[in-house]
């Protein structure tokens, strides 16, 4: 998925708006809630409907700011991607 092909983003703070994301043409789609329980869910909903799932880790309940954060998202709930205001979150992400 390009940005420059598909520029418009469906950010969602609940699941009303989530499922109004995924009826529309957008293509990604910003996560900007949840918790360590459900994110994983939330991602699959978003990829099952082809789309692009981000996950704004500042934003999970339950989710740390340490590194690890992002390895646990890798690894159980695997993102396209992550948005984060702390840059050791980003680092580690770029590595993995």
């Amino acid at each position: 998925m390009d940005i420059q092909d598909n520029p418009i983003i469906a950010a969602v703070k609940n699941e009303k708006e989530l499922e109004k994301a995924l009826q529309s043409e957008c293509q990604t789609v910003f996560l900007l809630f949840g918790t360590l329980l459900n994110i994983d869910s939330l991602v699959k909903k978003v990829k099952a409907a082809g789309k692009t799932a981000i996950v704004h880790t500042d934003l999970i309940e339950g989710l740390g700011n340490s590194e690890i954060a992002v390895d646990f998202l890798k690894k159980y709930c695997d993102p396209d991607g992550i948005i984060s205001t702390k840059t050791s979150m980003i680092r580690r992400a770029k590595k993995l």
